[in-house]
């Protein structure tokens, strides 16, 4: 049939009735699908359970709308005209209404030839079936290729990337709502509408699409709490959709993205919502619409590899086809409609399958015997085109292949001919550089290549170790600026916070103050010169923008030594023989080892009193 006429048969139900989208899509598929399988358009209302009233009203409207059903129900070729019809048994009750009464030809697709069972290629992996497709094409040879599989599965996904990392064009590949812009389009609808707890890790890769990029230390705050001039064109968008209509919002993203958006302007205009006020229940309704219909694109792709779907497909006009997966989401189940003869449903989808099969002149069919540990069902159609009986993959004529193909393909990350300088000797390493190499050298390695984003335990660690060193520095200002201290650090703290964990986290910070005043007042430093260690510059955030001096000689104070082969910053000098490291961590016993430099002993105490917060 033509289901491309289903969309404007849709626009015209939601033009002229009071129907909602969802009763007419419902109402709409209902009824097609009666007509076509019974070929009479009002025997759906022979059916009790499928006669409420928008029923009627959609059969009533198909009967005056114009469309291919009503055009094919209308017309009966003349018996004098030479007619053959290809696998009769196929068409619809809809689609015989076509035929004369006599007088044609009927041939079948399938020839007398036996052909055996085929052959199966058997991997390891998903990947490693790919791999071996995509090697044997090239952009000059693709459009002789075609590849079955079934729509949505991890094979799609895979075969796509890779056919475009390699430049190679295809057919039959994501649809309209796949669109990148698209759907960055409509991510980024949602995410206005999502609330003040929107993180700006969730949104990146959106942003990202439409040409925004915001610094990677801000990764887990609040959206809503960074500035207008971070977040760039976003703040654009956002007020169009506050106050504009779809045309005012796509303008602005095809603005921001340096995009075109006209298939996306053509679907809102075809609605009738283009002109109309943005509001989350028309977005929700217009992504129920992309959900229920095909959208067709105005893609000029017309060579290249041919996708197929292997749930509704029975041809493949190429000469070289490769058949992947064969699971058992290869059948398709029968709707429950009362209208729909189960066994004859099932028995013209077998014939389809094996149809399907014996595409092209060289085919090939590859297979996983196992996914995450678990056993592949095979496709239950091939059980009907067998003799014996089997329970896997490996039971049937088979080709085993134990690893991954030999792939062309090069590193994104060529590794140069040569060292541009010399590597650099490393004499000396922090506690957390060696816990972290420790842990993952992979990940300790990644860390120096991409900046980590802050995270709300690394802020609040930051902003108490600066409020202890604010008050060795002057003890004055936490005893008598205690309040404006804690509100500044709390300012720093909230983009991370959604507002009713706010009020908690000043708690949390209120107590690690009143701890750290509590263990340096019994704990006083003793002054002095303290030659073994040395001063670097580094800046307190909190006393800048509480507009304080903080110099104290014994806090923050770095230290090397090649000879132990560490390096670090001490949170304070307490002694000549004792150091403290402000930690919320498990309590650890006090340690002493020999001073860097210097023959004296040090202990570094992490005891139950030091664990300040």
């Amino acid at each position: 049939m033509f289901p491309d006429d289903i969309r404007p048969l849709f626009f015209e139900i939601v033009a002229q009735t009071d129907l909602s989208w969802k009763q007419a899509v419902r109402a709409l598929e209902l009824c097609i699908d009666c007509w076509t399988a019974t070929g009479d358009r009002e025997q759906i209302l022979e059916y009790p359970e499928f006669d409420p009233s928008a029923i009627r009203l959609v059969v009533s409207m198909l009967g005056e709308l114009e469309s291919s059903y009503r055009s094919i129900e209308r017309t009966t070729l003349s018996s004098e005209q030479e007619i053959a019809v290809i696998d009769e048994a196929r068409l619809s009750e809809l689609d015989r209404k076509l035929l004369p009464p006599d007088g044609y030809e009927t041939h079948s697709s399938l020839g007398d030839t036996h052909v055996p069972f085929p052959k199966l290629h058997i991997f390891p992996s998903a990947t490693a079936i790919v791999s071996a497709i995509v090697d044997q094409i090239d952009p000059d040879t693709a459009d002789r290729f075609g590849i079955v599989l079934a729509e949505g599965s991890l094979y799609s996904a895979l075969i796509e990337s890779a056919l475009e990392a390699r430049e190679i064009p295809y057919r039959g590949g994501p649809g309209f709502e796949d669109d990148d812009d698209v759907r960055a389009f409509f991510r980024l609808l949602e995410a206005t509408f999502s609330g003040s707890d929107q993180r700006v890790t969730e949104i990146r890769p959106v942003l990202a699409t439409a040409g925004i990029d915001l610094p990677r230390d801000v990764e887990e705050q609040r959206v809503d709490s960074l500035e207008p001039d971070q977040l760039g064109g976003y703040v654009e968008f956002q007020e169009a959709v506050d106050e504009g209509t779809f045309r005012d919002v796509v303008s602005v993203y095809e603005s921001i993205s340096s995009t075109g958006l006209a298939e996306l302007r053509r679907e809102l205009q075809n609605l009738g919502i283009l002109d109309a006020q943005v509001t989350e229940d028309r977005v929700s309704r217009f992504r129920y619409y992309l959900d229920a219909f095909t959208v067709p694109t105005d893609s000029s792709a017309t060579d290249g590899v041919l996708l197929a779907d292997a749930t509704s497909t029975a041809y493949v006009d190429r000469p070289v086809v490769f058949y992947v997966g064969l699971g058992p989401e290869w059948a398709q189940s029968p709707p429950d409609y009362p209208w729909i003869d189960r066994e004859a449903y099932l028995e013209r989808d077998l014939e389809r399958f094996e149809r399907l099969l014996q595409n092209g002149t060289q085919r090939y069919y590859f297979v996983q015997e196992t996914q995450a540990g678990s056993d592949v069902t095979p496709c239950v159609y091939l059980r009907r085109l067998r003799d014996e009986p089997f329970d896997s993959f490996g039971d049937l004529p088979h080709t085993r292949y134990g690893g991954h193909t030999t792939s062309d393909l090069t590193s994104p990350f060529p590794e140069p001919d040569c060292p541009p300088t010399p590597p650099q000797r490393i004499e000396t390493i922090s506690q957390s550089r060696l816990k972290a190499l420790a842990n993952s050298p992979r990940d300790a390695y990644f860390d120096r290549l991409v900046q980590s984003p802050s995270s709300i335990h690394m802020v609040r660690g930051t902003l108490l170790h600066e409020a202890a060193e604010i008050y060795v520095s002057d003890p004055s200002i936490l005893e008598d600026q205690r309040g404006r201290v804690l509100d500044a650090m709390c300012e720093r703290l909230n983009p991370y916070l959604s507002n009713s964990k706010q009020a908690v986290q000043r708690t949390y910070l209120k107590v690690g103050l009143d701890a750290i005043t509590a263990y340096l007042d019994e704990n006083p430093s003793e002054e002095g010169r303290y030659n073994t260690y040395d001063h670097r510059d580094h800046e307190n955030e909190l006393a800048t923008e509480l507009g304080i001096k903080c110099d104290s000689q014994l806090t923050e104070r770095w230290f090397e030594s090649p000879s132990i082969g560490t390096h670090g910053y001490v949170d304070l000098i307490q002694s000549e023989t004792s150091i403290v490291d402000y930690k919320t961590e498990r309590v650890i016993e006090s340690v002493t080892y020999e001073a860097a430099g210097c023959g004296k002993c040090v202990q570094h105490n992490r005891d139950p009193a030091r664990r300040c917060f």
